[in-house]
């Protein structure tokens, strides 16, 4: 019989499953190769427009932030699915011994 969960663990475990999902799926490998894709756009200094200094100043922060903030999105998304697929491990392993107390259960 399965371990019940009260409602907070159940959707942390239900959001980890299904991220990890999506990190092992086909279509998580594609939409990541054109984020990387766009990063390099993004990245590349001869499309800055004009001449001013301080404008390209301003647009190279504006796109290191922008480059970053994608960059920890996926390493967010990946380092979660990879945390949780630790954790549920870890989780079956207690389950199996006999340290865990489950109340209202005999």
């Amino acid at each position: 019989m399965p371990p019940k969960y009260d409602k907070e663990t159940s959707d942390v475990l239900s959001d980890g499953d299904k991220l990890l999902d999506l990190v092992k799926s086909e279509g998580w490998g594609i939409a990541k190769r054109r984020l990387h894709e766009s990063v390099l756009a993004i990245n590349n200094i001869l499309t800055i427009s004009g001449k001013d200094p301080a404008n390209i100043a301003i647009e190279l922060s504006a796109r290191q932030v922008a480059i970053q903030t994608i960059l920890d999105w996926i390493n967010d998304i990946e380092g979660s699915a990879a945390q949780h697929k630790g954790h549920k491990e870890q989780l079956e392993n207690i389950q199996h011994s006999d340290f865990m107390l489950r109340l209202g259960q005999e």
